[in-house]
C-alpha cells in the first residue's frame, strides 16, 4: 500500500486534508531557515583535496515508493562568472554523478550529492552553481517557491555567514584584505565558530546569543585595534599608508 508523504489527515478532528492526487509525484527543496533561493557557499582554502562533496536537500511531495528513484538537476545560467560543468562540478549527467542522485526507497527527504572540482580558476574568483529540479518522468517540479538553489565557491577566503550584522557591530564591514588581517594577527582562523564565540550565530532568530560575554568581545576588538596601530605605524615608516580595503582604512567598531 502507498503511503502519502508529505500530506497528513488529521485523525480525530473535524478538519480534513486533502489527498495528493497528481499524477506524477514532485521534489522541491529544502531550504530550512535560509528562505527563498537558498545558496550555501563553500571555499577549497584549507582543504588539501581537489575534490569535495557538498549535499543540498530534497523533499517529496507526493507518494513512497519500494525502490530508489533518481533525481536530475538542470544548471540554471546566471551570465556571472558561472560554474563550468566538468571543470568546476562533475556535471549532473555524468553517470558518476547521477548515479548518486537518489531518493531512497521509501524516504520523502534526500540530501543530494553534488561534487564540486578544485579549478586554479577558484583561487581567482568564486563561481555561481545555480540549478532547478528537472523533470525526468520519475519527479516533476513541486513547490514553485522552492525550486532554484545556488552553491557558490571558490579557492579563497570567503565571508562566513555569521558575520552577520551583529558581528558587523564589533568587526565592521567584512573584506577579504579584514579577514586576513585577524587572522594573522591573532594567528587563528575566523570562521563560523570563531564568530560564535563572539556571540554572533546567523542560525539564531536574533542573529546573535544572548548569553555571550561582552568582556570577552571587547578584549578581542581593543587587541585588534592595538594590533592594527602597531602594524599602521610600521607602514608609516615605510613610507606607506595605512592598511586599506575596498571601503578605506580597516577598521574596527566600539
Amino acid at each position: 500500500m502507498l503511503t502519502v508523504a508529505l500530506m497528513a489527515v488529521a485523525i480525530g478532528c473535524a478538519e480534513k486534508y486533502p489527498l495528493y492526487d497528481e499524477p506524477q509525484d514532485k521534489l522541491y527543496f529544502d531550504y530550512g531557515k535560509q528562505g527563498a533561493d537558498s545558496v550555501l557557499i563553500y571555499s577549497f582554502l584549507r582543504e588539501q583535496g581537489t575534490e569535495t562533496t557538498v549535499y543540498v536537500p530534497v523533499k517529496l511531495l507526493g507518494f513512497l515508493s519500494d525502490s530508489d528513484r533518481r533525481i536530475a538537476f538542470e544548471q540554471i545560467m546566471t551570465g556571472e562568472d558561472d560554474a563550468v560543468a566538468g571543470t568546476h562540478y562533475v556535471a549532473f549527467t555524468d553517470e558518476a554523478a547521477a548515479s548518486k542522485m537518489i531518493l531512497p526507497a521509501n524516504q520523502v527527504e534526500a540530501k543530494v550529492p553534488i561534487t564540486l572540482k578544485r579549478d586554479a580558476s577558484l583561487k581567482d574568483k568564486r563561481v555561481n552553481l545555480r540549478f532547478t529540479i528537472k523533470d525526468n518522468g520519475e519527479f516533476g517540479l513541486g513547490l514553485y517557491s522552492n525550486l532554484v538553489f545556488t552553491v557558490q565557491f571558490s579557492d579563497k577566503l570567503e565571508k562566513p555567514a555569521n558575520w552577520n550584522y551583529f558581528a558587523e557591530y564589533y568587526l565592521t564591514t567584512w573584506s577579504e584584505t579584514k579577514h586576513k588581517f585577524i587572522e594573522e594577527a591573532l594567528n587563528c582562523v575566523v570562521d563560523d565558530a570563531w564568530l560564535k564565540k563572539l556571540g554572533a550565530d546567523a542560525s539564531a532568530p536574533s542573529g546573535y546569543d544572548p548569553s555571550y560575554d561582552y568582556g570577552y568581545v571587547s578584549f578581542i576588538v581593543t587587541k585588534l585595534d592595538n594590533l592594527l596601530a602597531a602594524l599602521n605605524e610600521e607602514r608609516a615608516a615605510q613610507g606607506l599608508g595605512p592598511l586599506e580595503d575596498e571601503y578605506g582604512p580597516v577598521e574596527f567598531g566600539f
